[in-house]
């Protein structure tokens, strides 16, 4: 994760979850990927495997279209199991102290007055 376009949506990720009030300790879609990166450099990748590194691409950048069809048909053939295998994944790559801490907010973000929801809590 040292090159921004990777990081960037990790982030995103993280990010989108505090915002919707989800747990931010599961793995998230780029830490599957470079998971996935290193499993295919040890070993060939089965179809379930090679439709997680898929899915996971496609939730980190959903603009790109490098798997294009074949994730299709991994999906179509292996979708279930590819389920399986994100649960595992995100469970596996989970980080036990990834959590909101206290937030402190005097009201101010930028120097600018905002009505913040943490404001004076």
């Amino acid at each position: 994760m040292s090159r921004e376009f990777v990081y960037r949506p990790h982030c995103c990720e993280i990010l989108n979850r505090v915002v919707n009030g989800a747990d931010t300790r599961p793995g998230t879609a780029i830490e599957a990927c470079c998971a996935c990166s290193e499993v295919s450099t040890i070993a060939p990748m089965r179809s379930a495997a090679a439709g997680l590194y898929a899915r996971m691409w496609a939730a980190a950048f959903p603009d790109a279209r490098v798997f294009g069809e074949r994730q299709l048909h991994h999906e179509a053939l292996e979708g279930s199991t590819i389920d399986d295998l994100e649960a595992d994944a995100r469970r596996r790559l989970a980080v036990k102290d990834r959590t909101l801490g206290t937030i402190e907010c005097a009201g101010r973000h930028h120097g600018e007055i905002v009505q913040c929801k943490y404001a004076g809590a």
